[in-house]
């Protein structure tokens, strides 16, 4: 019966915290991937495994707040944090390879496009700093989430090997031809405007805790 008991409160304690744990998945990829692109060399358009681990940690970030709604009665303020902490890594991943694989192609321009998101997301840690400080909550908003998924998908397609961009375009006759960067371009930028509104849904929110 004591054997029992202590495998139910393991099999307890793992699904109270199963969100925490597809989180630091999440984390786990994308530490692994940039030791493979900034340390062993790996070339993201020739190796498929960039792409496929950025998916799965993509669903990690999907399923982790379902299944913390789902195991948990009440929410965990350390498993607030720890998400946007891992979604922070994963944008500074993304950015980093994108930025470096940009420089090597030599469209310099569309690092233009960086600047907007960069600001917008130094501007949302500030606020986040600020709310943590002042014991306020400030929980990723729609907005926010809305851009974390527009994140993952600009780097999921960034990272699709040469040899799938090639079958897509075989297999739907379709060209992208010289509209692949523009592409890239106003995804990024229409993913710093879904950023800065979520920044000021954060100091709406801010203010309205204040009076």
């Amino acid at each position: 019966m004591e054997e029992l008991s202590l495998w139910r409160w393991y099999g307890s304690l793992i699904y109270e915290h199963l969100a925490d744990v597809l989180t630091m998945c999440r984390i786990w990829i994308v530490c692994y991937l940039a030791s493979c692109f900034f340390f062993l060399g790996l070339d993201p358009w020739i190796d498929p495994r960039f792409f496929w681990l950025l998916v799965v940690a993509a669903l990690t970030g999907l399923f982790d707040g379902i299944v913390a709604r789902r195991t948990r009665k009440t929410p965990s303020e350390f498993g607030k944090n720890f998400d946007k902490v891992a979604d922070k890594i994963c944008e500074a991943f993304i950015f980093s390879v994108m930025i470096t694989m940009i420089c090597w192609a030599g469209q310099y321009w569309l690092l233009l496009f960086f600047i907007p998101s960069i600001r917008t997301e130094s501007f949302l840690v500030g606020v986040s700093f600020y709310n943590h400080r002042n014991g306020n909550d400030d929980c990723a908003n729609q907005w926010g989430k809305r851009k974390m998924a527009l994140y993952f998908a600009i780097g999921i397609l960034w990272l699709m090997p040469t040899g799938y961009w090639h079958f897509l375009q075989s297999a739907t006759g379709i060209s992208s031809g010289g509209y692949y960067y523009i592409f890239f371009a106003l995804s990024l930028f229409t993913a710093a405007i879904l950023g800065l509104v979520g920044f000021f849904e954060y100091l709406k929110k801010a203010y309205q805790d204040r009076k």
